[in-house]
Formats: C-alpha cells, structure tokens, sequence
C-alpha cells in the first residue's frame, strides 16, 4: 500500500538533504540500522526477492539504506510507490527505538538517485517554459517524496515558484511565472495534453526504471 500522505513531511525531507556529501555507515555497529534490515529482510522475501545486499549512508541529514540484487523492480513499485511504502514503514521501526530522530530513506537498485536526477531536469525544462510563456503549467500527480524533488528544484530557479493543488492521489505540482507582468494563463499545450490524457513526467514503467522521454516520467 502507499505510503499515508501525512507521513509526507517527515519522508520528504529525508529524500533531498541540503549536502550532498555521502559518508558510509556500518549498519552492523548501528543497532537502529540492524533493527532496519531485520524488518524488511523477511517482507523482501515474502515479495519473492531473494538475491539481495544491504548496504548505508549518511548523505547530509538523510540516513540512507541502499539495497541491490536482483530483481528489484518488485520492491520499487510503479514509479517508486512500493519503495517509498517500504521506506515509511522502515523509518518507523527505526524511530520507535531509543535515540535521536532519523531521517531514513531507501534506495533500491539505485533508482532513488536516477529518479531525482530526472525529475529535476523536467522541473528545470517545465520552469524555462513558465519563464519564457508567463503561463502557468499543471503537472500530472505524484506522490509526496515526488512533489518534493520538484519544489525543491524550482525553489533553486528564479522567476518562478511552485505550489501543490489537489487531494490525495490527484495532488500535483503547479509551477507558476514571478514576473507581476506575466498572464498566469493555462499553458495551452499542457491544457490540451491534460484534455487528451497526457501530462509532462506522465505515467512512468511498471518495472520501476522512470522515464523513458520527456513526457512519460517514471512519481
């Protein structure tokens, strides 16, 4: 099941830490980490993945459990969902023990990095668009930890902002021109892709490998 939106939060915030420098952890001296592997190793294997290793990090305030082996598409999900449920409850465990909070994140196969990079080019490309028409544009829905990854790169670009709209499973991002000249109208092509079923970063692969091109995203 996905992860709950009210978890968003806490979950986002582990996905995108300010430093980007990453420090190795050994999960066999961190009994929260143990803790951590001990809980999904046996849901892993329920899942039908058996080749799997475990390994950690520290990437700025994020503690991140990176897991490889083979397929891993079961454990990603359409476009990361399964991994973010999986990472959630992961996080609980984790905080539930004596200690300091712990941003826990999962990467699988390394999916987490690669799908970051991608929605942050899209997020770069759909805010150029924005800047350039002065129309807004309306993303298709994504989950929390996607919302974020976008936020996060439009808060880095001048001459836009974002907000998200909408409940649920419909919540997307909108991105929006600063300029106090610019129409703030529907961007035309995305409100004709919208009529026809199809947004920029749209449905993504069922095997958890995002985008294939522009268009066709894998949040």
């Amino acid at each position: 099941a996905p992860a709950q939106e009210a978890a968003a939060p806490a979950q986002e915030a582990a996905e995108a830490p300010a430093d980007d420098a990453e420090v190795a952890l050994d999960i066999d001296a961190d009994p929260r980490l143990q803790a951590a592997v001990d809980y999904l190793t046996p849901i892993f294997k329920l899942m039908g993945v058996e080749d799997f290793t475990f390994s950690a990090l520290k990437k700025g305030e994020a503690t991140i459990l990176r897991v490889s082996g083979s397929h891993m598409g079961a454990l990603i999900g359409r476009r990361g969902e399964t991994m973010e449920s999986l990472s959630y409850l992961a996080s609980l465990v984790v905080n539930r023990m004596e200690g300091p909070y712990v941003k826990l994140g999962l990467d699988v196969g390394g999916y987490r990095g690669k799908r970051e990079d991608d929605l942050t080019a899209l997020a770069k490309r759909i805010a150029d668009r924005v800047i350039r028409t002065g129309c807004y544009y309306e993303m298709e829905p994504m989950n929390p930890y996607e919302r974020h990854i976008i936020h996060t790169a439009v808060a880095d670009i001048e001459g836009v902002r974002s907000e998200s709209k909408g409940e649920g499973p419909s919540r997307r991002v909108v991105i929006y021109s600063t300029d106090p000249n610019a129409s703030n109208l529907p961007d035309r092509d995305n409100a004709r892709n919208a009529r026809g079923g199809r947004r920029e970063g749209g449905r993504g692969r069922r095997d958890g490998r995002g985008p294939r091109r522009e268009g066709r995203g894998g949040r």
